[in-house]
């Protein structure tokens, strides 16, 4: 299909499509294989891009832009997104948004890992379920500075992955384990712990 003000830089490479740079502004593009972002891709608020295959986060970078509830850039996939690199978000003047304003980016049938840093002062909210990556306008564990988000697939504490922040917490951290979730935490501990729930 035809995008309007988009540029593609896409490599195919044994049924993956990598982005070195792309970008749109309101229109889809549909991939029917794995898509792995080594670049830039710039979605414009409304814009979609469909990837009918596994999704690989990389460290490449993913611009969206914002100008109100619906009326943004995402992602959706029809297979595994494997998290990383950086979601970078812009606001499209007049929108500001609301403390209570969620803005769905990326639905997957699941998700691997975490996003490695947002910029643009949302915070994510992993739905692994669901398969779902969300920007929250606040901070929805405010205070912690650890946040179990099962990214490895299993309840281990003692599991890098399973933290969002891709560390296990120390006695310095604030861990904060989401309502709903199991974790198991077990082994030979020095000392005490204390978890808040």
């Amino acid at each position: 299909a035809a995008l309007a003000q988009q540029a593609i830089d896409l490599i195919r490479s044994k049924g993956i499509t990598a982005v070195q740079d792309a970008w749109a502004t309101q229109d889809e593009l549909d991939i029917y294989e794995a898509l792995a972002n080594d670049g830039t891709l710039t979605l414009g608020a409304g814009s979609e891009r469909s990837v009918f295959g596994d999704f690989y986060a990389g460290n490449g970078r993913i611009e969206i832009a914002i100008a109100g509830a619906g009326a943004h850039g995402r992602v959706t996939g029809g297979g595994t997104a494997w998290l990383g690199g950086t979601i970078a978000t812009n606001f499209v003047s007049p929108f500001t948004p609301a403390p209570e304003d969620q803005f769905e980016v990326l639905d997957a049938t699941s998700l691997m890992g975490s996003v490695s840093s947002v910029e643009g002062g949302l915070f994510p909210v992993y739905d692994r379920a669901g398969g779902r990556v969300t920007l929250a306008a606040t901070d929805p564990f405010p205070g912690c500075t650890a946040v179990f988000g099962g990214g490895a697939g299993t309840t281990e504490w003692s599991s890098p992955s399973n933290w969002e922040s891709g560390e296990v917490p120390t006695g310095d951290d604030t861990a904060c384990i989401p309502e709903g979730r199991t974790v198991d935490f077990y082994g030979p501990w020095a000392g005490s712990s204390v978890v808040n729930a």
